[in-house]
């Protein structure tokens, strides 16, 4: 929640405002002076969305055009140095600032209030500013500087626009403050520069609905230096959650596009459209029978088991360390395997060479007869959820071969159609076995460490009370909530 001010200072506040208000008049004047570069652009709203074809089409009988006023980079610092710092109004509100706040010049004139009227210049040739925003934004001032002798946070809005995911609800609350919710038709509404040239067939057909649903939430934070980027926690969460949906059910969720949006005047917004990095080189290589995409579909009676899973799983998430691709724990190298598994690539085949990579990182140490061991132990793992263990281990020796000729460049052989056929038509169990060991792991690493949890799964193969143990502990610390999406029952 944003932080109020009491202004007990009413001689900083006027001056503020005053100074807001002629930097408005002065803009507005500039504008009319036509000093500004004038792009025509267009409004063009949405008609309808289709959620489940992924589709939507625009209502071209409501195409608006319109002037968008754009500052010339070089205008821009001119206008602020050469017009509105040699104000009186500038100068008032200098001294206040700093007789009030014991700030230097430099960091006044130079940071402080450039960052105001920033705001303001770019805001007012394309929207009227009202008094109510005027007084948002000296709180917004007052509160950066308030901040330097009395700690406070900053509140960051951050948005994330969803591909591979369709939600039946139009909102859920996922956890407290946070929402997945579908797009809207305004959401959606193009505006950009007008084209020369709108084709009739553009007119006539729907667009691919790129995002199906948008992840809302905001954190409050320490206060940053001013004018940076935005801090790292809010990249960790970002992935965090996005981690949560893949692990749910196994599922390429994307961001496509962030919005990251601070309540603060010095601090910088940021937008961006992402571009996912995965793997397409093997487009027109490969038959796109041996390629899938995981979608996460998310349907009402599910939403339960989501909020809970959130709860049980997103601090042990937390753990995971971002930022550290081919090192860290083994938790973190299987976690960042599975990813790949799920992101970095559309072709079955190479999914589950990462699929195996995730599945040593949790559950091989070095040694001999690692194909055969480690099918043993997911297999053994995976039977308390009541899968059975023959098919899995075999299932698991055969993604462990085909694995092994992929990494070592071995042909594929007089076996070739046979492993392709295995890949395109297992690669979504292995996918889920990898998720469920994950999982597994995750959540018994405060109870037994790597080595200790190996060897417990291979003492349970033949012993009972090894077996009862581990069946104990899985049942008291591990919570899964949605174990087989692809169960037929």
């Amino acid at each position: 929640m944003e932080k109020k001010i009491e202004f007990t200072n009413s001689k900083l506040y006027e001056s503020l405002f005053a100074l807001c208000e002629r930097t408005i008049e002065k803009t507005i004047e500039f504008k009319e002076q036509g000093n500004l570069e004038v792009i025509p652009y267009q409004f063009l709203p949405v008609k309808n969305i289709d959620f489940r074809l992924e589709t939507f089409q625009y209502d071209w009988e409501k195409l608006e055009y319109f002037s968008y006023f754009n500052w010339p980079s070089e205008k821009f610092s001119n206008f602020i140095e050469q017009e509105l710092s040699i104000l009186p109004e500038f100068e008032l509100a200098a001294q206040e600032v700093m007789k009030e706040f014991y700030a230097s010049e430099f960091a006044v004139r130079k940071i402080g209030l450039f960052s105001l009227l920033r705001v303001l210049v770019q805001t007012a040739p394309n929207e009227y500013i009202s008094r109510d925003s005027i007084n948002h934004y000296i709180q917004l001032f007052i509160a950066e500087y308030e901040s330097y002798r009395t700690p406070i946070t900053i509140t960051w809005n951050i948005q994330l626009w969803l591909s591979n995911i369709y939600i039946e609800s139009e909102e859920i609350e996922i956890a407290s403050n946070v929402f997945l919710r579908r797009p809207t038709t305004d959401q959606l509404a193009e505006r950009k520069p007008k084209p020369i040239y709108i084709s009739e067939f553009e007119r006539i057909t729907g667009r691919v609905l790129y995002v199906g649903a948008i992840l809302s939430f905001s954190l409050q934070l320490d206060k940053e230096p001013f004018n940076g980027l935005f801090p790292d926690e809010i990249t960790r969460e970002i992935e965090c959650w996005m981690n949560v949906l893949r692990l749910l059910k196994p599922s390429g969720v994307r961001v496509v596009r962030q919005s990251i949006t601070p309540i603060a005047i010095f601090e910088t917004a940021s937008s961006e459209n992402i571009i996912p990095p995965y793997d397409s080189i093997w487009k027109g290589k490969v038959d796109f029978r041996d390629t899938d995409s995981y979608k996460l579909v998310l349907k009402k009676t599910e939403e339960k088991l989501l909020t809970n899973f959130i709860n049980n799983i997103k601090l042990e998430i937390k753990g995971i360390i971002q930022n550290t691709y081919l090192s860290g724990s083994y938790h973190d190298l299987a976690f960042h395997r599975y990813n790949d598994s799920l992101l970095k690539t559309e072709v079955s085949v190479y999914r589950i060479l990462s699929v195996i990579s995730s599945l040593e990182a949790l559950l091989s140490e070095a040694g001999s007869e690692i194909t055969f061991k480690l099918s043993l132990r997911v297999a053994k793992l995976l039977s308390f959820y009541g899968f059975e263990p023959l098919k899995i281990s075999e299932q698991i020796k055969i993604a462990y071969n085909l694995r092994s000729k992929l990494l070592h460049g071995a042909e594929l052989g007089n076996k070739k159609e046979e492993l392709l056929k295995f890949a395109r038509e297992y690669t979504h169990e292995i996918l889920n076995y990898n998720r469920l060991c994950l999982l597994i792991s995750l959540q018994l690493k405060l109870h037994l460490d790597k080595k200790q949890f190996i060897q417990l799964i291979d003492n349970s193969l033949i012993d009972g009370e090894a077996n009862d143990k581990l069946g104990k502990l899985i049942e008291d610390n591990v919570k899964i909530p949605i174990v087989n999406p692809y169960s037929k029952d």
